[in-house]
């Protein structure tokens, strides 16, 4: 478990393009043996501003859901919006 990868998908209920986006990250975690969950952020705000707050206190700007987070014992990388897949696959080696 030690410098395990883990990721952290927040999502609003009411986002339609966010099915299949985290279907899409999935299968990055999938492919690269990553640990991953899904929360929505109308079922769990306050989890949803802890993350939030962890990102902003380093210096990371989430603007907007849905957002990401890759955490790794000495990585972390916070980021906001929907990325195509060659902006996944560029974030998860940089940050994987």
């Amino acid at each position: 478990m030690q410098n395990e990868t883990k990721v952290s998908i927040f999502v609003s209920r009411t986002c339609p393009a966010c099915k299949p986006y985290i279907h899409q990250i999935a299968e990055h975690c999938e492919k690269r043996d990553y640990k991953y969950n899904i929360t929505i952020i109308e079922n769990n705000p306050i989890l949803t501003y802890k993350y939030l707050n962890k990102a902003r206190e380093s210096g990371e700007i989430i603007d907007h859901a849905p957002f990401l987070m890759i955490e790794k014992e000495d990585k972390y990388k916070a980021i906001g919006g929907i990325l195509d897949d060659k902006q996944l696959t560029k974030l998860f080696k940089k940050y994987g």
